[in-house]
């Protein structure tokens, strides 16, 4: 899901859109070899003194932190860019002085340096040193070179330097540093102040000719750079610090991707405004979302027998959806280009850009007119149309226009998905439709309402007269939700799913025993997914003489409460989409039972959500209760939270409801 990989090439705007000539011809014969020679002499390692004063510097910020597992002392990196006519290039000296406080500070000393065809990584030193003085230092055969995502991508040629700091125990200093090269100019994306662990010192430095225009943006702290005033053409520094910063905590429901941790971004290298984005991807792409002649006899094929637009262009979704494999590709600028329709057709595998490439070629020959979508997904956090950069986004869809000026946005690499939907993390978010070289707009994907993300459950239980008894559940899931499902239980054996099934039985029913399940529409998107499942021996009712009692919401449960247990917050509450959970309950019980209860139903509103039940007697010998819970509100900043808590906590109360039934003689 991810075509743009922040370690792959960035944006090569500079012949496109002019050279960067801020260099003569002189300054290229003298002096940018001097400020080579200065560069490659530069050394941050530190000296003996320096790690004993890092010592020292440790104990204050371990002491307001007393749950860390490390401290960061110091975290900096220097960029430094080397603009010539006929090669240009980037370096990169990152350096990282660590404090090793315990058992959970030891992931510092493993470290990965991403790199690929266009840079190169040297200069790799480090070493473990002691309060004693004792010093042990990292050998060169104890430095790897890995694939850097061994897991996730399937074909890439990005890949990385990988090791780990000898010698670390509890209460040592680590200390690493390493020189990458980049064969073009590059800012390096994005700067990360904040660590999961306190931090003493970030600092970030890019140093370039001081009559550059650029472009950037601190996030969840303010910042200036300090720059050095030199004469125009030379180069300056321009250095961003940020001292004590506290630690990112886990919270549950915490802002997703960018959003709760502090860091600084840049705008591509050359590129002035969103025209330039929309060129650069238009020119890559070109040719690519063309049709053969292999996909023109298959379009033929498919959309056979109709002439309206829709119905076609859903013929053509399904397919890919359905008949290419989804598999990551990032091999040079394919982290970011398509490959080309024909061969993804032919290969029947590819990754999102590619499926958006070859859905755009078989619209293409069927007449549709289908665009590619750049986006950030609800993962990966908002879209910041202020800072021009391609880095923001990690994700590729694509979006139809159709006669009467209908869109249909479509993602085929969520096999789950309905032709006409998009998967949760695509709905409502900012996304730039490329329309054509240097044509590109900013829409809004559309969001499903609460109704579209919903749960319906209907239990059916009978109770003996001892309190045990048998029952059956059906529980349909739509829209969004139905999608999640999918993508989870599409992925077990059927040995597991009946396991997943019993133990949200056992949840609410001890000693339950699953009889049968039943799945229907699982691989079908267009339609609900419904899950069906009998079970008995259960004891779910408590007997006091001649009493039982139960609480409904026991098994009506959705219990969101738990995961808010902070009284405070450091971070707005953000939940993935709006939803709906609605139970019916029905118990069948022997008719000389009365129920006993006076408190027949309750509810709650607030601006985030509704919640209510009812119980109810239809007739001798059964029972009825109805429980519906609803979210429509999916941000709550931190001066709401109270709030929130307090209608969650106050749903949760309800389900604590007890419902008594008295045996007549």
């Amino acid at each position: 899901m991810n075509p743009f990989s922040s370690f792959g090439p960035v944006i090569r705007l500079g012949r496109r859109f002019g050279p960067f000539r801020f260099w003569t011809v002189v300054a290229e014969a003298f002096v940018f070899p001097l400020l080579l020679l200065a560069c490659s002499s530069v050394t941050t390692w530190t000296r003996p003194s320096q790690m004993q004063s890092y010592f020292q510097a440790s104990s204050a910020l371990e002491k307001l932190n007393p749950g860390a597992g490390a401290v960061v002392l110091l975290d900096e990196a220097v960029v430094e860019l080397f603009p010539r006519s006929e090669h240009s290039f980037s370096e990169y000296i990152r350096h990282t002085v660590v404090k090793i406080l315990n058992e959970r500070g030891h992931r510092y000393a493993n470290v990965l340096i991403p790199y690929d065809d266009n840079s190169r990584v040297n200069d790799i030193r480090a070493r473990t040193v002691f309060p004693d003085g004792r010093t042990v230092i990292l050998s060169r055969n104890e430095i790897f070179d890995t694939n850097l995502y061994p897991e996730f991508i399937f074909y890439s040629d990005d890949r990385a330097k990988r090791f780990t700091v000898p010698g670390v125990e509890d209460g040592c200093l680590i200390e690493y540093e390493w020189r990458k090269t980049i064969d073009h100019f590059s800012f390096w994306t994005r700067w990360d102040f904040q660590q999961t662990d306190p931090v003493l010192l970030s600092r970030y430095t890019v140093r370039c000719p001081n009559d550059w225009e650029m472009k950037w943006k601190s996030y969840g702290i303010e910042l200036k750079p300090e720059i050095e005033a030199l004469p125009k053409g030379m180069k300056a520094n321009h250095t961003w610090k940020a001292e004590n910063l506290p630690p990112v905590r886990e919270e549950a429901a915490m802002p997703p991707g960018d959003g709760s941790v502090a860091h600084l971004m840049f705008s591509s290298v050359g590129a002035k405004s969103w025209k330039d984005i929309a060129a650069w991807y238009s020119e890559i792409c070109e040719g690519r979302m063309d049709p053969d002649d292999a996909i023109r006899s298959k379009v033929t094929e498919l959309i056979a027998g109709s002439s309206d637009p829709r119905e076609k262009l859903k013929r053509l979704f399904e397919f890919v959806r359905d008949r290419v494999r989804y598999i990551a590709i990032e091999i040079g600028t394919g982290g970011y280009q398509p490959h080309d329709a024909p061969s993804v057709f032919k290969k029947r595998y590819g990754d999102c850009k590619d499926m958006t490439a070859l859905i755009a070629a078989m619209a293409k020959a069927a007449g549709v007119t289908v665009r590619p979508v750049l986006i950030s997904t609800w993962q990966n956090g908002e879209l910041d149309t202020s800072l021009v950069s391609q880095a923001q986004f990690n994700h590729a869809i694509a979006v139809a226009e159709l006669p009467g000026g209908s869109a249909v946005w479509m993602d085929a690499t969520e096999k789950t998905c309905a032709f006409g939907d998009l998967p949760w993390y695509a709905q409502d978010r900012l996304v730039f439709v490329v329309k054509g070289d240097s044509l590109g707009a900013f829409v809004r994907t559309p969001r499903s309402n609460t109704d579209d993300a919903r749960l319906s459950r209907r239990w059916d239980l009978t109770a003996d007269s001892s309190g045990c008894g048998r029952g059956s559940v059906s529980m349909i899931f739509s829209g969004v939700l139905a999608g999640e499902m999918r993508y989870q239980l599409r992925r077990m054996p059927d040995v597991t799913i009946r396991s997943w099934i019993g133990r949200q039985l056992l949840y609410r029913f001890p000693g339950v025993v699953c009889d049968s399940i039943r799945l229907e529409d699982l691989r079908n998107p267009d339609k609900s997914f419904r899950l069906y499942a009998e079970f008995s021996s259960a004891q779910w009712m408590t007997r006091d003489g001649s009493a039982f009692s139960m609480r409904p919401g026991d098994i009506a449960l959705y219990d969101m409460n738990f995961i808010f247990p902070e009284k405070e917050r450091r971070y707005p509450v953000v939940l993935q989409y709006p939803m709906c959970v609605s139970d019916t309950v029905v118990i069948r019980h022997p008719v000389r039972w009365n129920l006993a209860t006076q408190s027949v139903c309750d509810s709650a509103s607030s601006a985030f959500g509704k919640y209510e039940w009812r119980a109810s007697v239809p007739s001798a010998g059964e029972f009825l209760y109805a429980r519906r819970w609803q979210i429509g509100e999916t941000s709550v900043d931190k001066a709401r939270y109270q709030e929130f808590r307090a209608f969650v906590n106050r749903a949760a109360q309800g389900d604590r409801a007890v419902m008594v039934w008295r045996e007549n003689p």
